[in-house]
């Protein structure tokens, strides 16, 4: 049997900028970034 290692929803932002902000106050820690794109993990 296979086991799930990472999930990563896509979630839509209509401003960007914001919303990686929110997720950052949430605590959440930018593992990468581009224009288009950010990952985030929480420990």
């Amino acid at each position: 049997m296979s086991q799930i290692l990472a999930l990563r929803p896509f979630v839509p932002a209509q401003d960007f900028a914001v919303s990686k902000r929110f997720y950052a106050a949430m605590g959440f820690t930018q593992t990468y970034g581009d224009d288009d794109i950010a990952m985030f993990k929480q420990e």
